[in-house]
């Protein structure tokens, strides 16, 4: 040990100094072999494995909670939205029994959505659900979308009508062709 080593380095300096010589230092080396242990915190490869599968299939079974709920969610607002816009923007391009047919089905969707099957559904079923009411409501919007766009579309037309004419009469030489 290290006191042992100082002791006997002590004492040698302690008899050099009385046969009168200077006393001469001595270095006293002692080794000693230290084991070496090594430790890891790190899990076992295989079990970090194990659990990065389980992180993986709870992130899996997140997103698909959050993707069903995301449907359920854009079925009421499908359901809501078109019941409002019959009433009010719809109400030119539709007719009265296919507006029926649609309310009828908006009601029975509705309906099915806050009983306790539809509280239970998977996103699968709303995805279902969401398409047939589709399949009625969509022709309603395209009719919509049309006439809106429609004037649009129109005088872009006009204007494009309007240069092939400008080229066609024009004494240009780039546009003799015409």
């Amino acid at each position: 040990s290290f006191e042992a080593a100082y002791t006997e380095e002590l004492e040698e300096k302690e008899e050099m100094a009385v046969d009168g010589e200077e006393p001469k230092k001595k270095k006293v080396l002692k080794k000693n072999n230290i084991p070496f242990v090594w430790h890891s915190t790190s899990l076992d490869p295989a079990v970090l494995e194990q659990y990065k599968q389980q992180e993986a299939e709870m992130w899996a079974a997140d997103k698909l909670v959050a993707d069903t709920e995301d449907r359920k969610n854009a079925l009421e607002e499908y359901i809501y939205d078109m019941r409002s816009k019959l009433d009010d923007r719809y109400a030119a391009y539709v007719q009265s029994a296919e507006k029926e047919q649609l309310l009828a089905a908006l009601s029975k969707a509705e309906e099915w959505l806050y009983s306790e099957e539809g509280e239970d559904a998977t996103k699968s079923v709303y995805v279902a659900q969401l398409d047939a009411l589709k399949v009625l409501g969509d022709p309603i919007t395209f009719r919509f979308r049309e006439a809106e766009e429609r004037s649009k579309v129109v005088s872009q037309l006009r204007e494009t009508i309007n240069q092939y004419m400008s080229q066609a009469q024009s004494n240009d030489e780039k546009y003799s062709h015409i």
